[in-house]
């Protein structure tokens, strides 16, 4: 049965990257048919061939122009327009014997989560098959107690916002000791302490975000991977199937 698959995360978190290594470490060890869409109308190169691509449709540089909008409000707007041309997508999809479809979506978040859009196109895919999503967090960026905080509450937000089962990935885990900041952030006493030592005005509200985030994170399992490496992916696979299943807790 085939499941669509968002693959969701802020700009530079790793989204494309991990679409085309994922898709083709399924193909490569599980001979997994994998249809790769992508939605994103401004990106310029891709690494890999897309079996749908928006941009035969829908033209960024186009939108500004005819609309007069600088680009974040065009990236919005593409989103938007991207409705149009779903049903192209699904009977792309349905053409062949595919296991997954894959769709690579804009890196600004925020364009998701503002148009309404975005929860029609959703509901559509859950219409015809299974949907889920997963979430990128570029580990890289996480300096800080802080950063940890906010990136892990982007993803219960969107969850929450999409109705969506969606899988966490911390991306670029390998990259310059992210690794090492993320297992000392996920100790709860020892993010406690790091939210003490950086000691700014709102550690009172890190303290109780954090205290949120320990409660809901329950049966949750944050998966770390290096997508140029193909490291994390059987564990990203596992868990995968587990949500799909419906299996609940997916720790």
């Amino acid at each position: 049965m085939l499941t669509f698959v968002l693959i969701l995360g802020k700009a530079a978190s790793g989204k494309t990257t991990l679409a085309y290594k994922f898709s083709s470490w399924l193909e490569k060890n599980y001979a997994c048919r994998v249809f790769l869409a992508n939605f994103d109308a401004g990106i310029e190169l891709l690494p890999y061939k897309a079996d749908f691509d928006v941009r035969d449709y829908i033209s960024i540089e186009r939108i500004m122009k005819e609309e007069k909008l600088g680009i974040n409000g065009a990236v919005l707007k593409s989103v938007e327009l991207s409705y149009d041309y779903l049903d192209i997508f699904l009977e792309k999809v349905e053409e062949g014997d595919y296991e997954y479809a894959f769709l690579d979506v804009p890196g600004m978040l925020e364009s998701l989560l503002l148009s309404e859009k975005t929860n029609r196109i959703i509901d559509r895919l859950k219409e015809r098959s299974r949907a889920i999503s997963i979430f990128l967090i570029d580990a890289s960026k996480i300096k800080a107690a802080g950063d940890y905080i906010y990136e892990k509450s982007s993803f219960f937000i969107t969850m929450l916002k999409f109705g969506l089962p969606m899988l966490p990935v911390f991306t670029k885990a390998e990259f310059q000791g992210a690794k090492e900041r993320l297992k000392k952030f996920e100790k709860s006493k020892a993010l406690e302490k790091e939210i003490e030592k950086e000691a700014s005005l709102y550690s009172e509200v890190a303290s109780a975000f954090a205290e949120v985030l320990k409660n809901l994170e329950h049966g949750i399992r944050f998966i770390k991977v290096d997508s140029e490496k193909e490291k994390g992916f059987e564990e990203l696979y596992s868990a995968m199937h587990e949500l799909i299943c419906a299996c609940g807790d997916i720790s």
